[in-house]
């Protein structure tokens, strides 16, 4: 079952990607949808399950950008686990810890795009700082979004099962 939520929300991060590079040609140097979907499902703390999501979103993400192919699934293979590593010793429950993790991860995986094409590439072409920073805070604050909206839904969803559950009684 969470192999198919991973799917569906893939393939939402992938519409999403590439509604939003047909909206505005920048979409990319800000939004890294695929690397929300990566660490959020990597925050269930199993680093196997964080290696493999990472290498799935990032190689999609490769699938779509047309850039050098392996680089993200590299990348964010690489960040996932830290995330998922990193959230079997700490308590990331509140927006605030959320944020970081999520801020966190989008700045060390821009700086392993940064390294791998400057290792892989001659003369490679890299984004600007303020972009880089707009791109780790951003994901940062849909991390945020995603996080809390997941908790409400599932806040809701308790509260509607404990309203509607009828009881039974017998009578002689």
């Amino acid at each position: 079952m969470r192999g198919l939520k991973f799917a569906a929300a893939l393939l939402a991060a992938t519409l999403v990607h590439l509604v939003g590079i047909q909206l505005w040609s920048g979409f990319m140097l800000l939004f890294d949808v695929f690397l929300v979907v990566a660490i959020f499902h990597a925050l269930d703390g199993d680093t196997f399950t964080g290696l493999w999501v990472g290498l799935a979103a990032g190689l999609v993400a490769d699938a779509v950008t047309g850039g050098l192919y392996g680089v993200y699934g590299l990348a964010d293979t690489m960040v996932c686990y830290g995330a998922a590593y990193g959230t079997q010793r700490l308590v990331v429950q509140r927006p605030a810890s959320v944020f970081l993790v999520f801020s966190l991860a989008a700045a060390v995986q821009q700086l392993l795009l940064a390294a791998l094409a400057l290792l892989l590439l001659g003369d490679p072409e890299l984004a600007a700082f303020p972009w880089i920073v707009a791109k780790v805070a951003s994901t940062g604050l849909l991390g945020v979004v995603v996080f809390v909206a997941r908790r409400e839904l599932l806040a809701r969803i308790a509260s509607w099962r404990q309203t509607r559950a009828t009881r039974v009684r017998l009578r002689r």
